[in-house]
């Protein structure tokens, strides 16, 4: 699982950008590598976002992770999340 984030640019210049957490699997029939959306996570603060994403770079060993405040996790529901998606 990873977090993917693309941009979006109108022609009126404004841009607009998506955070996904997505996962890779392979397609039977293809072959292909393809990526399934398992959660859109736009709506999230940054601090949020990169929490998140530090704990899925460290999902196999979270004792890299010197301390809460330094990621920006302000609340116990944000902790649960990064909790279970590091499962």
């Amino acid at each position: 699982m990873y977090a993917d984030i693309s941009r979006h640019k109108t022609k009126s210049g404004k841009i607009y950008e998506r955070v996904l957490l997505r996962t890779p699997y392979r397609d039977k029939e293809t072959g292909k590598v393809r990526h399934k959306t398992v959660l859109n996570i736009s709506h999230l603060p940054k601090e949020e976002i990169e929490a998140i994403k530090l704990a899925l770079k460290h999902k196999g060993d979270l004792t890299q992770l010197v301390s809460v405040e330094e990621v920006g996790i302000s609340k116990a529901s944000d902790l649960e999340v990064c909790g279970q998606l590091s499962k």
